[in-house]
């Protein structure tokens, strides 16, 4: 279903950076190549049964608590998906999964914690104009007058652009809450906050959470995938080059979490940094 490559030396990975160094392609970096990608709501699904409509209890919830909190206050809760890319941020369940724009900057997610011990990393690379521009195609597959009452014919141009007609909001009452649609589709909030905006972050968000990320992908023809998703798996005996690298292009956690998280989690890094320019 998806294609996978392997990557043992500085010029292979140097050489897929540029095949894929082009807009349409956004990045997922995983510290072990085991992992499976899943959103917050697959890993929550596995120790607990979701109650039906729990997004709008988790949205009414943060809702009434804003005034508890000052970073709540801050929320446009008019705008559904600016108030879920908060709640990813800070761990809650969601059905978004975090993406970057950059390679480099999932190389670095891939490789941030140098006392892993795994074999191989991987970066996950999804061609996001595809899936956009098959969104519509893939609900229309899937959509039946007799069990719909939504205008499924306004969703054309949803995908395609920021500033479309259909408000998320609506996108997620209409298409989302009911869960009755699989596809996989990429989506950015209209304003950024800082994390998002440094990491050069969007989101892939899962049609149906009835079923896993990987399921919701079962929708799309296997050869489209193989073609528009690529998992690269990178060997961690490169990762003294890799660490030394992205810091001389300014990647490390002090410029990639904001704060005094990022320079609490640079400290850290700091020390495998000094070891590598010594020892390797």
């Amino acid at each position: 279903m998806i294609q996978e490559i392997e990557i043992n030396t500085l010029d292979e990975l140097e050489k897929i950076q540029k095949q894929l160094d082009v807009q349409n392609w956004i990045y997922r970096g995983v510290a072990d190549k085991d992992w499976n990608i899943q959103t917050s709501i697959d890993r929550v699904k596995k120790g607990t049964a979701l109650l039906p409509y729990f997004e709008y209890n988790l949205l009414d919830y943060t809702f009434r608590s804003k005034k508890l909190y000052k970073e709540l206050s801050e929320l446009d809760f008019e705008n559904y998906l600016e108030v879920l890319s908060f709640l990813q941020h800070y761990g809650a369940p969601t059905r978004l999964l975090d993406f970057t724009r950059s390679f480099y900057i999932a190389l670095f997610f891939a490789f941030e914690d140098p006392s892993l011990d795994t074999n191989y990393s991987s970066i996950f690379a999804f061609n996001h104009l595809k899936f956009r521009t098959n969104f519509y195609k893939t609900l229309k597959l899937q959509y039946s007058e007799e069990s719909n009452e939504i205008d499924i014919n306004k969703y054309n141009q949803f995908a395609l652009t920021n500033n479309h007609e259909v408000s998320f909001n609506t996108f997620f009452n209409e298409i989302l809450i009911e869960n009755n649609f699989k596809f996989i589709l990429p989506l950015e909030p209209n304003f950024f906050n800082q994390r998002i905006f440094v990491q050069q972050g969007l989101f892939l968000i899962q049609g149906s959470i009835d079923i896993s990320f990987q399921e919701n992908l079962e929708i799309y023809d296997k050869s489209e995938l193989a073609e528009n998703i690529l998992k690269i798996n990178i060997n961690r005996k490169l990762i003294s080059n890799i660490i030394l690298n992205l810091a001389k292009m300014g990647i490390t956690p002090y410029s990639i979490y904001p704060g005094i998280d990022g320079f609490l989690k640079d400290l850290k890094l700091s020390l495998f940094r000094d070891y590598f320019k010594i020892y390797t």
